[in-house]
């Protein structure tokens, strides 16, 4: 008989039987039976604790896993969910006859239930490392479920991007094998790429771009430059960065994310070996005003170097001496010989405004650093 269906209905359609039989019947045959199902009943609807039935049939192996499966279940009520992990082996024990009169078609199905309710619980609040652990123990049907759960289902693709696990990685790439959904298949570029699979990362970026869904191809721009970029293959980011200058609101739309300093710098060298010169400009002081606004001087204190040329080609020497001066204070561990060219940058460019005591300056500071190797401006600075 199904004595749950997760409501109190045939509990207590049950109930009302067992309860006729042992008051019109108190000696038949099916008393017995009938009072130990009912202390069932009554364990199940919480007016009996699992340890009172267990000690009251204890020669009864089948009660005492339903005692067990109880506690089980009222914990899993209460969100034990680790609880209950920690002590699955006790659990397994239970047969699935057991649990098919609680409802279930098996034990598994309802540690399936545990995993996934626990897995939502570290989804919601980013414990995206615990869920992986929870993961290697989950049976594919468990990762299934997740899959096609519209209202975890993209939680739980950044948690596998931030904690890479193959195995899921793997159901997902089956699961959406025929999809068109651009955004599955960016999600499985980044999560091949967390799991150093780069040529299937590209692969999935193909399959983006094949979609030309315009605002994931934007969302999509810089993993692939990620990737591509650690590939180390200069066609390869030749023709990213092509593809870049025919799409150049790409860049616009992901100027906030902090990747973008990485691709200025490279988008900048591929202007300048382009000769396209004024958007190369344009690229370096967008690399410049975004390191820092984000004070991250990756590239310093080559970028402030790079601005000092330009606004001494234009003429505008105070301009350029700021420049060298500002990338003393943003570059934390700069080289002895860089110390010395940017000095020698600044005395000079005093000397050509006439102003000697800020030459004079200066070339004091050139000359008192110390550990160059094989400096001639420290050479000519200690010549003057």
């Amino acid at each position: 008989m199904l004595m749950y269906d997760k409501t109190n209905f045939y509990l207590e359609k049950a109930k009302e039987l067992y309860k006729d039989i042992i008051n019109d019947f108190p000696q038949g045959i099916y008393s017995k039976n009938s009072k130990m199902y009912l202390d069932e009943i009554l364990m199940r609807q919480g007016f009996l604790t699992p340890s009172v039935v267990s000690t009251k049939y204890q020669d009864v192996e089948a009660m005492q896993q339903k005692a067990l499966l109880q506690e089980l279940m009222n914990d899993k009520k209460d969100k034990k969910f680790e609880l209950i992990l920690k002590t699955e082996k006790v659990y397994k024990k239970i047969s699935n006859e057991i649990a098919k009169r609680f409802g279930y078609e098996s034990i598994n199905q309802i540690f399936d239930e545990v995993n996934i309710e626990l897995i939502k619980d570290y989804l919601a609040q980013g414990k995206c490392f615990e869920l992986n652990n929870i993961l290697k123990t989950s049976r594919n049907e468990t990762l299934v479920k997740l899959i096609e759960d519209e209202s975890v289902k993209y939680n739980f693709f950044e948690c596998l991007v931030e904690a890479p696990y193959e195995r899921a990685y793997l159901q997902i790439k089956d699961t959406f094998n025929k999809t068109r959904d651009a955004n599955i298949y960016l999600y499985l570029e980044r999560m091949a790429f967390a799991l150093d699979l780069k040529d299937e990362a590209l692969d999935f970026s193909a399959k983006v771009e094949m979609v030309n869904d315009e605002k994931v191809l934007a969302k999509e721009f810089l993993y692939r430059y990620q990737i591509l970029k650690s590939k180390s293959n200069d066609i390869d980011m030749e023709k990213f960065f092509s593809y870049t200058q025919l799409n150049p609101n790409f860049i616009k739309l992901n100027e906030s994310n902090p990747m973008i300093i990485d691709f200025y710098h490279d988008y900048y060298f591929f202007l300048l070996k382009s000769q396209n010169q004024t958007l190369a400009n344009e690229i370096l002081k967008k690399l410049y005003d975004k390191q820092k606004e984000l004070k991250a001087f990756v590239y310093s204190p080559f970028i402030e170097l790079e601005l000092s040329k330009l606004a001494k080609d234009e003429n505008d020497v105070q301009k350029s001496i700021d420049y060298l001066l500002e990338s003393l204070l943003n570059t934390r561990k700069i080289k002895a010989n860089d110390e010395i060219k940017i000095y020698y940058d600044v005395l000079n460019l005093y000397d050509k405004l006439g102003n000697k005591q800020k030459k004079d300056e200066y070339l004091l500071k050139c000359k008192e650093v110390k550990d160059s190797v094989d400096s001639l401006y420290k050479k000519m600075c200690d010549e003057m």
